[in-house]
Formats: C-alpha cells, structure tokens, sequence
C-alpha cells in the first residue's frame, strides 16, 4: 500500500523531530601489543596522535601534546613513564584499586581527559581491575558515556586473557590470543604509516593478539606478515550504541522512542487525509 504524500511528509518532519542519544563522537585505538611493558614511547605516540589529531603529530600539534590530559587505568602503573617520554607529558596515574576511580576516569564535565590509556592485562591490570573496567560499560558514569562524550581510549593488550578481559569495549571483530614473539613480523599499513608508525617500532616487542573479521569502520595501522592479521586498529568520530549495537561509526544513535513518533505521526496523517476527504464530500 502506497502512503499518500501528506502522510509522508509528517512521518519524515517526526524522524527529523525525533530525540536521539547527544554525543560529540570518541576515538578508539587498540594494539595487540603490550606497549607499556617494552616501554616503547614512540607506539605511544604514534597511537595517541592518532586519537587526538588523526595523523602524525606536527609542528604546534607536537608542543600542543603535553597540553592534553591523558589518564592511564591500571592497578600498577606501567605506563606513565613511557606516556610522558612520547611527549605527552600531562599524563596522571588512576588506580583501579581506589574507590571512586570512576568519578575521576570517566568524567564527562569540566577537566574530563581527553584521552584514558589501559594499561596491559595480567601485568598492570589484574583480574579486579578487569571486572572493574567491565563494570563500567554503560550507565550515567560509564566508558560508553565518556566516549559519546567526545573522549579518547587507546587499549592495550588483554595479553592473551581474551577479548571479554576488556569486555568494557563493545565488540568490533575476533581476537586471537596466540602470543607471537617473531623478530620483524609486523608491519604498519598505509595509515598505520600516516600515524607514524615505522617497521622498527613495531618490531620493539611482541604481540599477544590479532584480530580477524575486524569491522569495516575500523582502520588497520599494523598487521602480523604471515597471516595478514590485524594487530593494531582504530575508529575516529564514533559513538557506542548502548543498545547493543557496539560502535557506530558518524551520526547519532536514535532513542527508542523515535520509531514509535514515526508510526504515530503516520496515524495522525492518515486521520487528517481522512478528514480532508470528508470535508471535500
């Protein structure tokens, strides 16, 4: 059955109306590396750049690097030393041991940080911290709020713990967990280059996980040379679904409520064409 033309127009003027999710749209970088543990500041960089300018840092983006507030979530603390030596120096320490780290990681107001680093499972995020950071997935103080908040996350490895170790993340393809230590096996893509990103750092250390069946929103920087595997990903201008949906690449997430103004406006269209047509006879 054809709509008529009025009944079209007040259905699309509803979906134009209609209220959805406000966000001002988070960046994501994840590595299978555990950065943090080789200490290896320049894949910092590289990943943080990325997150906050996305490309290579230059000029009065590198002096404009140590004005960034960068967090780094762990139960020990790994990586603010290599953060720091990256040139982003204004980087604080948050304890997922402490009560109330959420309050100060996940702020969404005044003073928020524009970039929260997660330091590497098993050796700086324990077990607690993991089911810590999972807790945190969604909710009014959450990881999806923050990131639909405008903010930045650069995760490092689950180290062969599995992907649900970070399950805080919403899924974006299949990790696996095989450590590969090979000596020259990686190598930056196209973009991961762009970043900047070389063959010697991402040779600084090993990797353990890739990823597979990676979303197609996602840009790969890094991958394994034998199997073509992605090893290092990320996502700009996203936001998370927390309907389930996990990351949506642009615009808006629509409310529930927009679907049910849709069919009401089209039933109140068709009433007024009902009535336009009584008065015409």
């Amino acid at each position: 059955m054809k709509l008529p033309k009025l009944v079209l127009a007040i259905a699309g003027l509803a979906l134009v109306a209609a209220p959805s999710v406000s966000f001002a749209q988070g960046n994501i970088f994840i590595t299978g590396h555990d950065v943090d543990d080789h200490g290896n500041s320049a894949y910092f960089a590289a990943g943080l750049d990325y997150l906050a300018y996305g490309a290579a840092a230059s000029g009065a983006q590198i002096a404009g690097r140590s004005a960034l507030k960068v967090g780094y979530l762990a139960n020990s603390n790994g990586g603010t030393g290599s953060i720091a030596a990256g040139g982003y120096s204004n980087v604080t320490f948050i304890d997922l041991d402490t009560a109330g780290w959420q309050t100060t990681a996940l702020n969404t107001g005044a003073g928020k940080f524009d970039i929260l680093v997660i330091g590497t499972g098993a050796d700086y995020v324990f077990a607690a911290g993991s089911t810590a950071l999972n807790s945190f997935a969604v909710g009014a103080t959450s990881f999806a709020t923050y990131f639909n908040a405008g903010g930045s996350l650069f995760v490092n490895s689950e180290q062969g713990l599995g992907q649900t170790f970070y399950n805080f993340v919403p899924s974006f393809g299949v990790a696996s967990t095989s450590s590969i230590s090979d000596v020259g096996a990686f190598t930056p893509t196209a973009a991961g280059l762009a970043i900047g990103l070389t063959n010697t750092i991402v040779d600084m250390d090993i990797t353990h996980t890739t990823f597979s069946g990676v979303s197609g929103a996602f840009t790969i920087f890094e991958t394994y040379d034998p199997t073509g595997a992605a090893v290092a990903i990320g996502l700009r201008n996203a936001v998370i679904d927390t309907g389930g949906g996990g990351f949506v690449p642009g615009g808006a997430v629509p409310e529930p409520s927009t679907y049910g103004m849709i069919g009401a406006a089209v039933l109140v269209g068709a009433a007024m064409l009902r009535r336009r047509k009584s008065a015409r006879a």
